[in-house]
């Protein structure tokens, strides 16, 4: 795509988003990326000179809190899965981030082509396939073949920001990226749903 407002309006068209009043609050009818963007800007540029500081609006890191039933009695918390409802421009803005970090990514050769976990176009399905095919290979040549699948529960939740941003800074992110990452992760509303 040849510019900005092309990208984002794909990456908003692109998502599902079900909060609509957002939608219409934050796009309006003239479709002006750029005055949205300024108007909701997540860096504040200050005069020549200056350092910039990047700053997350607190609207677009509100979260609405919304129990998703898993399995299990309904009447046990514990069965529930909190799944976090963004604002639209909070997950304009998570996208253009990660199209950048994965961008580094590929480019530094950080990722293996074996991953599957995270990535674009890749599944836990398409992990289990490429497993399958490789043991039936070894299988077929007369091969001892072990597997250890492992599932980590709430793996995600267990990661400490801290050591998350440490790996990113490890990986060359530039320092304008990380304190976005930082803001965007740190003190987040929550509003139960």
């Amino acid at each position: 795509m040849g510019n900005k407002q092309e990208e984002l309006e794909a990456t908003v068209h692109q998502e599902n988003y079900d909060v609509v009043a957002i939608t219409e609050r934050w796009w309006d009818d003239s479709h002006d990326w750029s005055a949205a963007l300024a108007a909701n800007s997540s860096e504040e540029t200050g005069k020549e000179g200056e350092e910039q500081t990047e700053e997350v609006p607190v609207d677009w890191r509100l979260a609405n809190v919304m129990p998703i039933y898993k399995k299990g009695q309904k009447d046990n918390l514990g069965t529930y899965r909190p799944v976090s409802l963004t604002s639209v421009p909070g997950k304009v803005m998570e996208q253009i981030i990660l199209s950048a970090i994965m961008g580094h990514m590929k480019d530094n050769q950080v990722t293996r082509p074996s991953q599957h976990g995270f990535m674009k176009g890749r599944s836990c399905l398409t992990n289990l396939i490429s497993c399958y095919d490789k043991v039936t290979h070894l299988v077929d040549e007369g091969k001892a073949v072990d597997v250890i699948y492992l599932d980590f529960s709430k793996a995600f939740d267990m990661v400490s920001h801290s050591i998350f941003l440490e790996k990113l800074t490890a990986h060359g992110l530039d320092g304008s990226t990380l304190l976005w990452i930082k803001k965007w992760l740190e003190a987040r509303p929550k509003e139960l749903w």
